[in-house]
């Protein structure tokens, strides 16, 4: 379900798994939120199915100083 937007956020920034989670619960709202576990698992098999490279789980953490808080 989140794929998408997993991969809509690494096509622009390189973001470590806490800052995807931050900005895609923030895109989401309330009502719904995206777990740590959840968010492990979606990483984990976008590498899996060669959607992202494993190096951008290796190169972690990233600056942020592109991202406003």
């Amino acid at each position: 379900m989140y794929e998408l937007l997993v991969l809509s956020l690494l096509m622009h920034w390189p973001l470590h798994a806490y800052r995807i989670a931050k900005i895609g619960n923030e895109i989401i709202g309330p009502e719904e939120q995206i777990s740590t576990g959840t968010l492990s698992s979606l990483l984990n098999r976008l590498v899996q199915a060669g959607l992202i490279p494993p190096l951008i789980l290796e190169r972690l953490p990233f600056p942020f100083n592109c991202l406003s808080e």
